[in-house]
């Protein structure tokens, strides 16, 4: 069995500061995020935890979790490529609740021609992904698979969904940049708060200051600033990729992406300026 794959391609960017709403954060960076094995290794079951959840958001929602509820449906499990199917079964929430998904997205930054490509699963509304996204779902077929007939209320226990698989430059950013692109979540400041340490976003939106704050959070850490940086890059390629339609959002990444960079910058020159003399 074989499903047409959409790939994307984000284009080069330099970091150039925007505008952006000037409310503080709510949202704390999840406390995971710091630690790390001590042989840097990662068992299977952490690794499926990450299919479907960014190091750094907030300790009390996963994105995935709150993209299904939105919809009236329990997460999925993560998948691997081997196991993609055209449909898949999701339990339905409130059966009483005239909200639900029309299909669901196999997101990956992995060829799926490797049986062992991970997948997380994520449930959309295809008319508001189409107006709040400018990625094309279609993948050269003529027509998506048509979402389910839905009977009368009451809703029945299990929904039957079409699966769209759908690359991304960066998996485990996608569902929480979904989240906000696909406006589920509405404040630009929490999204900040999810993508940097709570020193650095209770700067918001004052690049500089966050950027100093950065630096400092990670200044004997390099490994975890080096984390920040390769997972909000991630998230700024899904931006472009996806074509997210949002100004706010795009206005966030963007500027999370700018301070990351920015706190790389100036945490090298403060840990050169501290070297001893060769």
């Amino acid at each position: 069995m074989s499903l047409p794959v959409p790939q994307r391609y984000s284009p080069q960017f330099t970091p150039t500061p925007l505008p952006i709403p000037t409310r503080r954060p709510t949202h704390r960076a999840h406390p995971s995020f710091s630690d790390s094995s001590s042989d840097g290794s990662v068992n299977s079951t952490t690794h499926t935890h990450l299919m479907t959840q960014n190091p750094y958001q907030d300790a009390d929602e996963d994105p995935l979790q709150a993209l299904c509820h939105a919809l009236n449906v329990a997460a999925p499990a993560p998948l691997r490529a081997a196991q993609l199917t055209k449909t898949h079964d999701l339990a339905v929430l409130q059966r009483t609740a005239p909200v639900l998904p029309t299909h669901l997205l196999a997101l990956h930054d992995a060829p799926l021609s490797d049986p062992a490509s991970p997948l997380a699963l994520v449930p959309i509304d295809l008319a508001v992904f189409a107006r709040m996204l400018r990625t094309d779902l279609t993948g050269g077929v003529r027509a998506l698979p048509r979402p389910p007939t839905l009977p009368r209320l009451p809703l029945p226990p299990r929904l039957t969904l079409p699966v769209l698989p759908l690359a991304v430059p960066h998996l485990p950013s996608a569902p929480l940049l979904l989240l906000y692109a696909l406006g589920v979540r509405r404040d630009p400041s929490a999204l900040a708060g999810a993508l940097l340490p709570l020193a650095a976003a209770a700067e918001f939106p004052a690049g500089g200051a966050m950027a100093q704050a950065l630096a400092r959070a990670c200044a004997r850490d390099d490994a975890r600033l080096a984390r920040y940086a390769a997972h909000n890059h991630g998230a700024w390629k899904n931006v472009l990729a996806l074509g997210v339609r949002d100004t706010r959002v795009l206005s966030v990444v963007q500027t999370v992406w700018n301070v990351t960079a920015e706190g790389r910058r100036l945490w090298a020159r403060e840990h050169a300026a501290a070297a001893p003399p060769s």
